[in-house]
């Protein structure tokens, strides 16, 4: 380890204040720093539903909570009381996410963490300390790894270590056997997605469960989150079978421990996915507009199957260095806020997911 800002650290401050998936990507950064810095006391600052999966990994000590009606940190009430907090911790080193707000680089200054280092496609860069250069596209993971490098660090890729623990393990089972689960091999399937037009048809999904009940291949379960009520219901409705359906589960940790209970995921590329990564469970997923190049899975990518969109057009989000976001819109234009087609996913087939879960589910028996 080369000398560096890391020399002396005592308090370390991470920021991922956006959705699952980003906090996940930033997690590998944690677990080296717990690593190369173990006297160090790490703290992360992130929504509820980051700090729950960064839980199951032990690297982090304590959390600032951004209020989940913020999906960024931005400017107000809650930014003066984060402001107070990182004064009070007088941190002596903070890493900064891919994709975070220009807010959040202010808050670093205003807070007075004494080294900040974040990406120079940051608006507000000059409020950083260490400005990291980027190449794009590059998976968040990595690309959040050129961070530690800056700080001196090693930067290895690795798959953070995770425990479930062990009463929400407990818990599981009887949770499936209530949803009708009965035993033998189980596909967990999370139909949904933030947006409607982010989702594969719910008429496939339940040709999909059809087809693998019928074939005897695996019992389908059906798990919904709470950005998509009724969309269980609704697959179920248009199945030729009765499908196992778990409500929104109460909390990332039980649904891991749902996760650790099945032998294959299938969804989008949406929180549950990337929990399902963190874990290191088999997946199939689904990719319409949204570029794997950015958000494929970042380790042990043997485990992981991947159905592309066959429209010559997906995918259409790209990185924007303007904005510091992620756009979509036409391929070499300017981009914009567009929101994503709704041929995208429609154009993925239901033998092209049912042949993934049977490769998958063949390759980790």
């Amino acid at each position: 380890m080369s000398d560096g800002p890391s020399e002396n650290v005592r308090r370390v401050l991470l920021v991922s204040a956006n959705q699952l998936g980003d906090c996940v990507a930033l997690l590998p950064v944690a677990a080296a720093v717990r690593k190369y810095l173990p006297d160090a006391r790490i703290t992360m600052l992130a929504r509820r539903i980051g700090q729950e999966a960064a839980r199951l990994t032990g690297c982090v000590d304590d959390f600032i909570i951004v209020p989940a009606a913020h999906s960024r940190i931005a400017l107000g009430t809650n930014f003066l009381q984060q402001m107070g907090a990182l004064r009070r911790e007088r941190f002596d080193l903070a890493f900064l996410a891919s994709g975070e707000s220009s807010a959040a680089a202010a808050l670093l200054f205003l807070g007075r963490v004494r080294t900040r280092i974040g990406f120079a496609d940051c608006r507000l860069r000059r409020l950083l300390s260490i400005r990291v250069e980027a190449h794009e596209p590059e998976l968040e993971a990595r690309r959040n790894l050129r961070l530690l490098r800056a700080a001196g660090l090693p930067d290895a890729l690795e798959r953070p270590p995770c425990r479930v623990p062990e009463e929400r393990l407990a818990e599981a089972p009887a949770l499936l056997a209530k949803a009708g689960a009965r035993g033998g091999r189980r596909v967990l399937i999370h139909p949904g997605s933030s947006q409607a037009t982010r989702r594969w048809p719910a008429a496939k999904f339940a040709e999909l469960c059809s087809r693998l009940i019928r074939t005897g291949l695996a019992q389908p379960v059906l798990v919904e989150g709470p950005a998509e009520p009724g969309l269980a219901a609704e697959i179920h409705g248009m199945s030729l079978h009765p499908l196992p359906t778990l409500p929104p589960l109460n909390g990332i940790d039980l649904l891991a421990a749902v996760m650790a209970q099945c032998d294959l995921f299938v969804g989008h590329s949406s929180g549950p996915f990337h929990l399902a990564v963190l874990l290191g469970r088999p997946t199939v997923s689904l990719w319409g507009d949204t570029d794997p190049r950015l958000w494929g899975p970042a380790w042990e990518t043997d485990r992981h199957v991947l159905v592309r969109s066959p429209l010559p057009c997906a995918a259409c989000e790209h990185w924007d260095p303007e904005r510091h976001t992620v756009v979509r819109g036409p391929k070499g234009g300017a981009g914009g806020a567009q929101p994503p087609c709704e041929r995208c996913f429609d154009a993925i087939t239901v033998e092209a997911v049912f042949e993934a879960i049977r490769g998958q589910l063949a390759a980790h028996r």
